[in-house]
């Protein structure tokens, strides 16, 4: 009897091992799978997507804001629209995802949830090919046909890191060292000094902006797919400028070498390509996902001139990537 009530337990005990690695098993298969929830969304390597609405917005600076234009560049303010809504990264991309892609890790400060850094634009751009071709599909699953990774534009960039916030920073009007990482030492709208951490830091350490985006200030630039030229004054549709009409690349939102009036929404960098070291070491990504099925929401503003602006922009801005893309292979 002693014997069959041993063999009863044993029994019974390997049932209940295999059912947790069963589940064990289950849960890690959807752990890896892409999840979308309201207004977020995972891929399948863990890069997290917030839903950024189509809308409406003042891009630039006002002439009272400190500091506006200091290194050149144009910040000219005017009502800009984003007529489609689009997926931005939640943080800035990661060395583990830059990794997962089959990228090679060239960043200066390493670990694998510190943003991958020293990132040639060219770089950026294979980066967003291959995202397109190994999780093409289940983001065209989700997002419709013909959805795809990319760069954001200037204007989508400075739409998403404002949400909806007007002032020189998207928590306020002053910045040193303790709300993102930039050099503390030399604080924007304030005498007090700040951190001074000297490197990147693991995405996601400082508080996110109102649309749920960390690190939109700070830490590293961050590459938009314009090349840099002044803005027209008037208020504009989905402006982009992808016919090479313009010096270098834009940088967008400061990095953690760098002043913290650098860091401010408007504040436009522009640059050919990284140098490595120290210097280079401040340069990334964030990835924004387009949805392959939108329509452009012009008839919420009752402008046909607006959508045919749209249009056109969106026309030229698929041949001209697919330019980029073919020039980069």
């Amino acid at each position: 009897m002693k014997f069959f009530k041993n063999a009863f337990l044993k029994a019974a005990a390997t049932c209940c091992a295999v059912a947790l690695i069963y589940l064990a098993n289950v849960a890690s298969a959807q752990d890896a799978a892409p999840r979308v929830a309201g207004n977020a969304w995972r891929n399948s390597i863990g890069m997290e997507f917030r839903r950024i609405p189509a809308g409406t917005f003042k891009m630039g600076s006002p002439v009272t804001e400190v500091d506006r234009e200091r290194w050149g560049s144009d910040e000219t303010q005017r009502d800009v629209t984003i007529s489609r809504e689009f997926y931005m990264s939640v943080y800035e991309t990661r060395q583990r995802d830059w990794e997962a892609a089959g990228g090679k890790n060239l960043s200066f400060f390493r670990g694998a949830d510190r943003p991958v850094d020293s990132v040639s634009f060219k770089n950026a751009q294979r980066f967003v090919e291959v995202m397109n071709k190994k999780y093409g599909e289940e983001l065209e699953a989700t997002f419709g046909e013909g959805a795809r990774y990319d760069l954001p534009t200037e204007a989508q960039w400075e739409y998403a890191c404002r949400a909806g916030s007007e002032t020189a920073f998207s928590f306020g009007a002053s910045l040193n060292g303790v709300e993102a990482n930039v050099s503390g030492s030399k604080p924007y709208g304030t005498n007090r000094p700040g951190p001074q951490i000297d490197e990147t830091t693991k995405v996601g350490k400082y508080k996110p902006n109102a649309w749920g985006l960390y690190d939109m200030h700070g830490n590293v630039w961050e590459w938009c797919v314009d090349w840099y030229a002044a803005y027209d004054e008037k208020d504009t549709v989905d402006p982009v400028n992808l016919a090479g009409r313009g010096s270098n690349r834009v940088l967008r939102g400061g990095a953690w070498a760098y002043d913290a009036w650098s860091a401010r929404a408007a504040n436009r960098v522009n640059d050919s390509d990284v140098v490595f070291g120290t210097e280079g070491a401040s340069v990334g990504i964030r990835l924004i996902i387009v949805p392959g099925d939108e329509k452009p929401l012009v008839e919420k503003y009752g402008d046909a001139h607006a959508e045919e602006i749209a249009k056109r922009q969106r026309e030229e801005f698929e041949k001209s990537r697919e330019k980029q893309i073919k020039g980069v292979r």
